[in-house]
């Protein structure tokens, strides 16, 4: 890690030397668009699926592939490594120096599963490109954000060689294999590689912009999850002939479920759920008025008539999506699932409950809480055996401060690639490492991806429109020469308020 601040000739032998190094790199990026869309298209074809033993094979692919870019872009020392599941993949590049900030980029190469397969337009690992947009299961969240960085990182590199300078920056490289089930095995490894990972601060490329302008950031909700299995007897029953004097698992299941939440509030009605949950502060709800989307507009682009939105009642969208818990049922089944009826009371029920946290929360405690909950309300069914078990993964809420350098040198590129001030913002959804990264290393991570919410992540048609690539290398490498000339004006004081 560099020292903070320069001295006045340093810092005006870097800026006479940065326009150059800028323009030849951006030069670099043009001239290899092709050839960068075609190595999207290349890595959105390995099916990285990494919930489930099925795909461990392409996802350790997916890796390897990761390896040989980061060879390509220069970082000559990218090595895939073993964790208790899904490998993660390295690299590093030192030649700026020890006088350099450095740097440590993050994203995945694993990807949400690609069913329901019916509804896509195109096979989710074809990577079929209609009017300039890219379609692929993983090419917005998280494979093509991560690889433009990483074509970026390569252009800067090759743009110091030409001009026979040193790069702005020092690059580490951290990609993982298991992100989208929670990042399991990944702690342990980031806590035995710490000095390797070491860095000023982090990039995360995993998150989204808005269409008409620029935001990252400034937090993001945690998650945990739990599993919920139910047993009656052992076959499926006749339904007439043992329905209403034999218990039904759905019914336990059902109603269990349903006892979490206030149907007339939305509230969860777990007791201590909302323990430790802050309110906004008067700045925070000032920068989410003036940076949360159209509620309306987003029901219309998910299919949804106006007013049909879900959470707490009496919070605004910003609260409810950025600053408030969720406990959502997402996956429940049992008995016949095929076309027609089939009269049976099924033997067995299963239900997966995912849960949003905030900042405030003990990730641990709270599904703990929820999982309790749950066997209380089911075992109201006698003859049902339900039981609760809680997957390995999970992370709890990140939260950082606006005057991080690396949130400057951010705020300087999107201004300059939107001519906008960019918004600040919160996510709902979970990056785990970045909490991780926090404790371990003691850095922030700032999240600037150019994704859009309408590319569907985890979604049939997941897109990225290629001039959106594009536009997401030149970027990168943006925040990479504003982070160092952040640096060299002395990055550690507070930001001026013009830049935030």
């Amino acid at each position: 890690a560099g020292a903070a601040g320069a001295t006045p000739t340093a810092r005006a032998e870097y800026a006479a030397s940065a326009a150059a190094a800028i323009a030849e790199a951006k030069s670099d990026l043009r001239a290899t668009r092709e050839s960068r869309e075609a190595d999207l298209a290349a890595i959105c074809r390995i099916p990285s699926v990494s919930a489930g033993a099925a795909n461990a094979a392409d996802v350790r692919a997916a890796g390897q592939w990761f390896v040989q870019a980061l060879h390509a872009a220069g970082l000559r020392n990218a090595a895939l490594h073993e964790t208790s599941l899904h490998p993660v993949v390295t690299a590093s590049d030192a030649s700026a120096g020890a006088g350099a900030p450095t740097l440590l980029l993050y994203g995945h190469f694993d990807v949400q599963p690609g069913d329901p397969f019916e509804l896509w337009t195109s096979p989710p690992f074809s990577a079929e490109v209609r009017n300039g947009t890219m379609y692929a299961r993983g090419v917005s969240d998280n494979k093509g954000q991560i690889l433009a960085a990483v074509h970026a990182a390569g252009a800067m590199l090759r743009a110091a060689e030409a001009l026979d300078e040193r790069p702005p920056v020092n690059i580490k490289v951290f990609i993982e294999g298991a992100e989208e089930i929670g990042s399991p095995g990944v702690d342990e490894f980031v806590r035995a590689h710490a000095e390797e990972l070491a860095a000023d601060a982090v990039l995360s490329t995993d998150g989204t912009q808005p269409p008409d302008g620029g935001a990252f950031m400034l937090g993001l909700r945690g998650l945990c999850s739990l599993q919920v299995d139910a047993f009656g007897a052992s076959l499926d029953l006749h339904s007439g002939v043992y329905g209403g004097v034999v218990a039904n698992p759905l019914h336990a299941v059902a109603y269990a479920l349903a006892s979490l939440r206030d149907p007339a509030t939305n509230e969860i009605t777990v007791p201590g759920f909302y323990d430790g949950v802050p309110e906004p502060t008067a700045e925070e709800v000032a920068d989410w008025a003036a940076s949360a989307p159209d509620e309306e507009a987003i029901l219309a682009d998910i299919g949804l008539p106006p007013g049909h939105y879900g959470g707490e009642r009496g919070r605004t969208w910003a609260e409810r999506n950025w600053n408030r818990p969720t406990l959502e049922v997402v996956g429940m089944h049992g008995g016949f699932q095929g076309e027609g009826m089939k009269t049976v009371l099924p033997r067995e029920a299963h239900a997966k409950v995912a849960m949003r946290m905030v900042p405030g929360q003990d990730s641990e405690r709270v599904r703990r809480l929820v999982g309790d909950a749950i066997l209380e309300a089911a075992g109201r069914f006698a003859g049902v055996d339900t039981r609760v078990s809680y997957p390995e993964g999970g992370a709890d809420a990140y939260v950082m401060p606006k005057d991080c350098p690396l949130n400057r040198a951010a705020a300087r590129t999107l201004r300059e690639t939107y001519g906008s001030e960019p918004g600040w913002v919160r996510w709902g959804a979970t990056v785990p490492v970045t909490s991780l990264f926090r404790e371990v290393l003691g850095v922030y991570t700032t999240t600037v991806g150019f994704g859009l919410d309408e590319d569907k992540w985890h979604s049939p048609d997941e897109a990225l429109e290629l001039e959106r690539f594009s536009m997401a290398a030149g970027a990168y490498l943006g925040i990479y020469h504003n982070f160092r000339a952040v640096h060299d004006e002395g990055a550690g004081g507070a930001a001026p308020r013009d830049e935030l």
